[in-house]
């Protein structure tokens, strides 16, 4: 077997995580641009709906 030194603890940096820093470096170039704080409501309409629906139906205001 073979002596562990030091350097063979050193950790490369592999292609993936290489690219993912990239992609990171160039996200954080870019504008933020908020959302909105209805934003998750305008993405899925119906299902904000059913949600809604279903919640006040719960709490006794609407009739099933």
């Amino acid at each position: 077997m073979f002596p562990l030194t030091a350097e063979s603890y050193i950790i490369t940096p592999s292609p993936i995580s290489t690219r993912q820093n990239d992609i990171n470096r160039a996200r954080q170039q870019e504008d933020y641009q908020d959302l909105g704080a209805d934003y998750f409501e305008k993405r899925n309409q119906d299902a904000f709906v059913r949600q809604t629906v279903r919640k006040l139906e719960n709490l006794g205001f609407m009739q099933a």
